[in-house]
Formats: structure tokens, C-alpha cells, sequence
């Protein structure tokens, strides 16, 4: 779904009423903190798979990079230094939910990204995770590339429903040569435009 953790959890309560189970999303929130620290602490984190070799291609055609995320800076912390991620971002390319006033579907993070980048927000390929983001990016005419966690009809359809360019369920499955030719054909007929590529991870 993507999202604060309350925003999440409301959801979460409104599946739940479809099948007959009435919870609280307080009590969603909770539970969700409570399993999350657990995980975050006991699991080894990994990026997935083909994404260094996708970061590293593109890094060396000397793109720009940021991370837009709305995880809690705590958790995102451990998360980016579990997973080697930190190092190969930096602080300053990380933008969380508590550098900006709006989180998404607001565009706020994706400008924010765009500014540390020193680019135009619309110069900015987006590869995101939720149809909130989704819709941010698509806010500020940014090119957003779906990569759901999960692989179900209803949370592709809600992706399409977004706006999301492409969809890919894995990096593995990209070929970054042949992706940034056909978005460069699609956005300006092979006329040359400078790309920039924040990810939310």
C-alpha cells in the first residue's frame, strides 16, 4: 500500500471489514511497530535482486541518485546501513518523511530529491514502490517506474491505476540501456534530455 503507518493501517482495518474481522487500526499501528523492530533487528537486509548492478550501471553513465522515502529516520537509518545502502547514497541524498511538510501522494519528497540532486523535478526517472508515490511523481510530471513488493493483481492494478509508466516486479528484469533509450524516445522523440534517478527504496 505505501504510505505513513496510520494511512497503512486504515487500510489494513478496511480489508480486514470485507472479511468480517473488525480491528482497530490503532491496534494495527502497534502491532506493526512492535513486529517491525523485530525484523528490522533479527533479519539480514539485502538489497533486491539486480539493483547494484542496475545502480552501477547507471552510475557510471554518471546519473545523479537520491532515496525518497517516508520511512521514520530511525528505521530507515538501520535499514540503509544494514543493507550497504548508506554508503553508496550519502545523508545528504536521503530525503525521509520528516525533511519535508507533506508526505505523498503530495509531491513534496520528489522536489525535495530533486533539489539535492540540483535538478528539475521533472528531470527525474522515480522508481517507486506504491500508487502513493506513483502519484506524487506524477504531480510533478517526473517519470515514474513501478517496482511492487508484491507481485497480486489488485496491487499491479492499483499501480496502472497511478500512473506508473512501466511496471517491473524485479531489477533483474531491467535493461537499463534499453530502458533509458525508449524513455528518451518517449519523452522527447531521441531528443536528448538529462535523467536523474531517485529511488525509494
Amino acid at each position: 500500500m505505501g504510505g505513513p503507518d496510520e494511512e497503512v493501517a486504515k487500510e489494513i482495518c478496511a480489508l480486514a471489514t470485507e472479511q468480517g474481522i473488525n480491528v482497530d487500526y490503532r491496534s494495527v499501528v502497534e502491532s506493526k511497530v512492535c513486529y517491525y523492530y523485530q525484523l528490522l533487528n533479527d533479519r539480514e537486509i539485502v538489497p533486491r535482486a539486480g539493483f547494484l548492478d542496475i545502480f552501477n550501471y547507471l552510475k557510471d553513465l554518471g546519473l545523479k541518485f537520491a532515496i525518497g522515502s517516508l520511512t521514520k529516520r530511525e528505521n530507515a537509518t538501520l535499514l540503509l546501513q544494514k543493507s550497504g545502502l548508506m554508503d553508496l547514497f550519502g545523508n545528504e541524498y536521503i530525503v525521509l518523511g520528516d525533511d519535508v511538510q507533506h508526505v505523498k501522494p503530495a509531491p513534496d519528497v520528489w522536489i525535495e530529491t530533486a533539489r539535492r540532486m540540483g535538478v528539475d523535478p521533472e528531470d527525474q526517472i522515480i522508481f517507486e514502490d506504491s500508487p502513493r508515490g506513483i502519484i506524487a511523481a506524477k504531480k510533478i510530471n517526473a517519470y515514474p517506474i513501478a517496482m511492487p513488493v508484491y507481485r497480486r493483481p489488485d496491487v499491479i492494478q492499483n499501480l496502472v491505476y497511478a500512473g506508473a509508466n512501466r511496471i517491473f516486479a524485479n531489477w533483474d528484469e531491467i535493461n537499463p540501456e534499453g530502458l533509458l533509450r525508449n524513455i528518451d524516445t518517449e519523452l522527447n522523440g531521441g531528443q536528448q534530455r538529462e535523467a536523474n534517478v531517485p529511488v525509494l527504496s
